[in-house]
């Protein structure tokens, strides 16, 4: 029985974060700390939800985050990581926000192009 809470708890909270990532691809999310507007695209979708080596516990941790994903985005001044691989340009934002400490991943073909909304972590 308790398998199936899991499922739809998980279920439950991934239903309302595709809701909420859908409406945000739809507005302008300005970056200070690039000044230029991230974009939220399906990239960053897929990234949260398709990874098979994630729990789904860790999962609804990042889907809950996405709120403050956007509001870090948004005032962030400047960004705390990059790391080049592959031929993608990844920027890590840390902040610590409403009680957790969270990391924005933003990723970019090329250095000075228009950076994506990746991923969000829950570090604490």
């Amino acid at each position: 029985m308790e398998n199936k809470h899991k499922k739809d708890r998980y279920t439950k909270v991934k239903v309302w974060a595709k809701n909420y990532y859908s409406r945000w691809r739809n507005e302008k999310t300005y970056c200070p700390a690039f000044k230029e507007e991230v974009l939220v695209t399906r990239i960053g979708w897929h990234h949260l939800v398709g990874s098979r080596f994630r729990t789904k516990a860790e999962k609804i941790k990042r889907f809950k985050a996405l709120p403050l994903a956007k509001k870090l985005i948004k005032t962030a001044s400047i960004f705390q990581e990059y790391r080049y691989h592959r031929g993608i340009h990844y920027f890590a934002i840390v902040a610590e926000m409403e009680g957790s400490k969270i990391k924005v991943i933003l990723s970019a073909k090329k250095k000075d192009k228009k950076k994506n909304f990746l991923s969000v972590i829950v570090l604490r």
